[in-house]
């Protein structure tokens, strides 16, 4: 029987999960592609993605607190894979 878990332990799990939203908007944005300024917007995303891990890792480093791995092992292969695959096919239009 698996234990209830507090609404505080679903928060950190799901906030270890949060990128992937930012990248499902990111790559219909990029499959879309209606114009230079829709993918400049979908690069920006994807560069927000990365924003949740890294406050969550220090949080889990002020707090020792273990983060939750399966969650964020997919996060990142999703989040390298994704951004290698956009950097190849939309090189020219990346915005820095």
């Amino acid at each position: 029987m698996k234990q209830k878990q507090s609404p505080a332990e679903g928060a950190w799990e799901f906030l270890w999960g949060s990128p992937g939203l930012f990248l499902f908007v990111s790559m219909v944005l990029f499959i879309m592609r209606r114009s230079e300024k829709q993918v400049e917007v979908a690069w920006n995303l994807y560069l927000v993605a990365w924003a949740p891990l890294v406050v969550m890792g220090i949080v889990s480093l002020l707090l020792r607190k273990k983060p939750h791995m399966s969650s964020l092992k997919v996060t990142l292969v999703l989040l390298v894979v994704l951004g290698a695959f956009n950097l190849l096919v939309h090189r020219d239009s990346f915005p820095y």
